[in-house]
Formats: C-alpha cells, sequence, structure tokens
C-alpha cells in the first residue's frame, strides 16, 4: 500500500483511503501511511481501517490526520481465534470528525468513573456502535451537541445502560440482540426508528429491552422493524393483555414499516417452543412471520398511520 502511495502522482493528492485487511497487520505499515500522510501535507478527508492488530501501531497514523471528517475504525486482538475486544484509546482527539463507525472496542472509564469515549468529538453528527461494551462500568454516556444519528449492533450478552445526552438526535438504528438500555434527557427528540432485533436462543431481557425502548421513547413518528424484531417483542409476558402499556405506548406514529424476511435459526427455534405453548393453551396455531396482535398493539394509538410491509430475503 505505501508504495503505491509514494509513486502515484503528488500533483493530485488523496482525500480518501481505505484500508481493509482481516489478517495481522505488520507494525510499520500504517506508521509509513502516515509518514506519507504528513511529508505530503495531505488534507485527508476520509479513512477506513479494519484490521487485526495492535492499536497502538494504529494511532499515530489516525491522529496525524486532523483533517479527517470520515473515520471507520475497527481494530481486532491478533490471533486467529481471538474474538476479544480492543481497549479504546482515550487519547483519540479528531475535532473535524463528522462521521464515526467504532467496531470491536471495549469503552473505559476515565479519571472520574465515566465512560465518556465521544466527549472530544465536538462536530459528530453521526455515530455507529458496532459489537463494542464498556468495561470496569455500567453506563456508557453518549455527550453530543449535533449528533443527529445513533446506530448500534450487537450480538453479545453485555448488559448496560446508555445515557443519552444528544438534543438533536432525531435517528435510532438498531441490528443485533437487545442488551442496552437508555436513559437521559435525549429521548424526546427521537423520531425516526429502525430495529432489526434477534435473538440467539429465547431469553426474557432483550424483549424486555425492545419494548423499554419503544416506550422511552415517545415521539416517535417513523417505526421500521423487521419480522424478528416483532417476534422478539412478542415474547414479553402477557404484553397483549397490558393496558396501562397499551395505553401509552407509539402515539405520535406517522408510519410503520415492516420488512419480512426469514428469521434466523434461534429465533426460529424460540418461536416454534413459544408458540407450541400457545396452541397448547389456547388451540391457536400461527401461521405468519407477524405474530397475533403485534400490529394492532403498535397501531393502537395510533391507527392512521401508514403501513407497509415489505419482502425482503436477508
Amino acid at each position: 500500500m505505501y508504495r503505491v502511495l509514494s509513486l502515484r502522482d503528488d500533483s493530485v493528492l488523496p482525500h480518501t483511503i481505505d484500508f481493509d485487511r482481516s489478517g495481522g497487520l505488520k507494525s510499520g505499515l500504517l506508521k509509513k501511511v502516515a509518514y506519507y500522510v504528513l511529508s505530503h501535507n495531505v488534507k485527508l478527508l476520509r479513512l477506513r481501517i479494519d484490521v487485526k492488530g495492535d492499536i497502538g501501531d494504529i494511532l499515530p497514523c489516525i491522529s496525524s490526520c486532523q483533517t479527517l471528517t470520515s473515520l471507520k475504525l475497527s481494530v481486532s486482538p491478533k490471533g486467529r481465534y481471538n474474538y476479544g475486544r480492543t481497549l479504546f484509546p482515550k487519547s483519540l482527539n479528531l475535532t473535524a470528525l463528522t462521521f464515526l463507525h467504532l467496531g470491536n472496542f471495549a469503552f473505559c472509564a476515565g479519571d472520574d468513573g465515566l465512560v465518556e469515549p465521544f466527549s472530544a468529538f465536538n462536530s459528530l453528527n453521526s455515530l455507529i456502535i458496532d459489537n463494542c461494551t464498556v468495561k470496569d462500568a455500567q453506563i456508557l454516556c453518549i455527550s453530543s451537541e449535533k449528533l443527529v444519528s445513533l446506530t448500534m449492533r450487537n450480538h453479545s450478552f453485555d448488559v448496560y445502560q446508555i445515557e443519552l445526552s444528544a438534543p438533536s438526535l432525531c435517528t435510532f438504528s438498531f441490528m443485533g440482540t437487545p442488551y442496552q438500555k437508555f436513559r437521559g434527557s435525549s429521548l424526546s427528540s427521537v423520531e425516526q426508528v429502525n430495529i432489526d432485533a434477534d435473538m440467539l436462543a429465547y431469553y426474557l431481557e432483550p424483549p424486555l429491552v425492545l419494548l423499554s425502548w419503544l416506550s422511552d421513547l415517545p415521539n416517535i413518528k417513523s417505526l421500521t422493524v423487521s419480522a424478528s424484531t416483532l417476534q422478539v417483542l412478542s415474547f414479553v409476558p402477557d404484553i397483549l393483555k397490558d393496558k396501562l402499556l397499551s395505553a401509552s405506548l407509539m402515539r405520535s406514529l406517522k408510519s410503520l414499516k415492516v420488512k419480512l424476511k426469514p428469521l434466523s435459526c434461534g429465533l426460529s427455534m424460540a418461536s416454534k417452543i413459544t408458540n407450541f405453548d400457545k396452541e397448547l393453551k389456547t388451540g391457536f396455531k400461527p401461521s405468519s412471520l407477524i405474530p397475533d396482535g403485534i400490529l394492532d398493539l403498535l397501531l393502537k394509538n395510533s391507527p392512521s398511520a401508514d403501513v407497509d410491509i415489505l419482502e425482503c430475503s436477508r
């Protein structure tokens, strides 16, 4: 890669570098890239790094790019069967960033005991947290005056809370198994929600967390969910009998989209077990990817909302 950079026409400097490598990483390679950026005064705007390696070898390259507005950084520990997470560096300070995508990181508490890894990114308006967790704490703080979009992907069993202080946040998207609960003063600003929830097996916590999201985000106007999300929600005990819940849920909804796609093996098995119990009790045999009564629950307080059922492949 460095050879390609060093031999290119210097009259036209790059503003984007994509560095994808699923295997190991030689420690000197990114140092050479950083040297190229500094020595040529490159105004790099976008950088994407997805590697297995040492974060210490990568930081100099990133820190040298103070003009970055878009950064995707996914760093997995070395080792063929090492599926752990890399400690997120406290020294990363890129004030021009507007887009940040982080993968496979563990966020640690600072000297004040708070886990607040994004406070230095003053211009951030879009944040993606992919397979990340917190260490030695139970609360992840996300504070940003300009943050508009938050996306999370999670397939772990890590349970922690997310303290939101983002008054401009209007879009929340999630893919995976919901284990993280929200709290904070910025929940009412969220109007667009996209959820593709899944479970590897039946557990009670994810359905309850999913329900808490829909309850704690009071001003959802546009909701897009997968069929699997509705299946997970249907696992909440007696959800269709809770009159207090049904009276307060989704009162501002204008648009509901449901994406029909095959369930994962784990969720399909959990659904079959749950439905078998229902069949024994009621004699009713569900035949749809959309659980009985769940759509009616979501639409009860917004009966005039537009509803679209979309056929999708996985």
